[in-house]
């Protein structure tokens, strides 16, 4: 019996270039990006264990993505803490009265 799904459920190195191929076309279309990225993930846990270059190929495109990722969020995380702390110093530097007067707005927004 045939199954249609079987370049998923048993990857020829051919369906592995074809993921790769895929991403460097649909790098900017985020939500496809991501679908063949776990597609990606997937094939190499399916994958038969003699294509040893089929899966050092996909671990090193699942984790150059992860570092890209991990490199961003730390960018992301370093400007949130100079902003927390740029807020803490604003009102740290408030008079009691300011600092009323500021959380009764804040509170009035629903903040």
């Amino acid at each position: 019996m045939f199954c249609r799904s079987a370049g998923l459920n048993h990857p020829l190195p051919a369906t592995v270039d074809a993921i790769h191929e895929s991403l460097i076309q649909h790098e900017h279309h985020h939500d496809q990006y991501y679908q063949l990225l776990l597609t990606l993930g997937t094939l190499g846990r399916r994958m038969r264990d003699d294509f040893v270059e089929e899966h050092d190929r996909v671990f090193a495109t699942l984790q150059r993505h992860l570092d890209r990722a991990v490199s961003r969020n730390n960018e992301v995380e370093e400007v949130h803490t100079k902003d927390v702390a740029a807020a803490d110093a604003a009102i740290a530097a408030m008079s009691e009265d300011e600092w009323h007067m500021w959380y009764v707005k804040l509170d009035a927004r629903g903040g």
